[in-house]
Formats: structure tokens, C-alpha cells, sequence
């Protein structure tokens, strides 16, 4: 299971976003140039310098977004697990009948499995 906690605190602990990659140019010992990247805030800050793909420039500067989101996303998605399984706890208290506590059973099995 996920710290979504310590996740969120990693999250806050960081540059503001959303963050950018950046090319510039660098000349190389043998005098020809080649293209690193910076990750950069909106202020202009400097978050990491010099990668040297832009795939990975890219990746890094979307996950300061990208992340947060996906906490919030999977803390709300667990929350609402959380009422589905109270849920199915009074519904087998409530309406006990075999074909409501198969209901219940089941939904429980999908639920261990998610």
C-alpha cells in the first residue's frame, strides 16, 4: 500500500509547478555542440540541470503535476472503496435473505481484489 501521506508531503516539500524543460546548447571537448536540458519553474528557478534526454527532461518536469494529481485521485478512489465496503456491510445486515448476502459476498471478493 501506497504512503499517499508521505507522498503529499514529498509533493508540498518541492518547487511550486508546473515546472518545464528547457533545451540549451553545450560545447563538447571535441568542439561540436550537443543539447542538454534544465527542468525550470515558471519563475525561472532551476530545478535540475543538465539531462541529457529530452524524454526524460520532459517526464520529470510533468511529473511535478502529474503526481499530486494521481495522490488525489487515488486518495478519493480509496475513500469511496471505504463506503462501498460499509455499504455492503449494512446491506447484509439489513436485508438478510441468501440472495443479498451472495450480493454482499461478492461484492467483497471484487473489492479484496482491487
Amino acid at each position: 500500500m501506497l504512503d499517499l501521506p508521505a507522498i503529499k508531503e514529498l509533493c508540498e516539500a518541492v518547487l511550486d509547478g508546473p515546472w518545464e524543460s528547457q533545451p540549451h546548447q553545450e560545447l563538447a571537448a571535441a568542439g561540436n555542440f550537443f543539447t542538454r536540458w534544465d527542468i525550470i519553474t515558471q519563475q525561472k528557478r532551476l530545478v535540475v540541470k543538465g539531462i541529457y534526454g529530452s524524454d526524460d527532461a520532459e517526464f520529470i518536469a510533468t511529473a511535478r503535476t502529474l503526481v499530486p494529481q494521481l495522490v488525489e485521485a487515488l486518495d478519493e478512489a480509496q475513500g469511496q472503496m471505504k463506503q462501498v465496503q460499509k455499504a455492503a456491510r449494512d446491506y447484509r445486515l439489513i436485508a438478510n435473505t441468501p440472495a443479498s448476502r451472495k450480493f454482499a459476498d461478492e461484492i467483497d471478493r471484487i473489492l479484496k481484489e482491487t
